[in-house]
């Protein structure tokens, strides 16, 4: 009986530590250096990674995108980024989100038979 009383409660426990961290939502992407958030950013046939790319709003933002494959663009349209990346090669880009919501993240530049679908999602949360 005492062993299952202390198993329920371990149980009880690990569910509510889940819980918080769920609750807690996912961190935030890439680290801050020098006061500014770095995220590195793989651009491939056809997506972007990491995805979603979660920030807070008011900080600035750099963007360090890597080609893996072909030409790339980066766009995201709210916060006027707009980047051409020479296929394996890496381009820089900085912004500051002045607004907090989820926005996308595209292609801009054809990169094949998929690329209509080359989407990811900027999360910008409230500081």
């Amino acid at each position: 009986m005492r062993k299952s009383m202390l198993l329920l409660g371990a149980l009880l426990i690990t569910m509510i530590a889940l819980v918080l961290c769920e609750a807690a939502g996912p961190s935030l992407s890439g680290e801050v250096i020098d006061g500014i958030r770095v995220v590195k950013v793989t651009a491939m046939q056809y997506k972007f990674n990491p995805d979603p790319v979660i920030v807070k709003k008011g900080e600035k933002v750099r963007l360090v995108v890597t080609s893996a494959d072909v030409e790339h663009g980066l766009s995201i349209t709210e916060f006027n980024v707009a980047v051409v990346i020479p296929a394996l090669k890496t381009v820089t880009v900085e912004f500051t989100p002045d607004k907090a919501g989820t926005f996308r993240i595209f292609c801009s530049v054809y990169c094949g038979s998929g690329h209509s679908m080359m989407q990811g999602k900027l999360i910008v949360n409230e500081n």
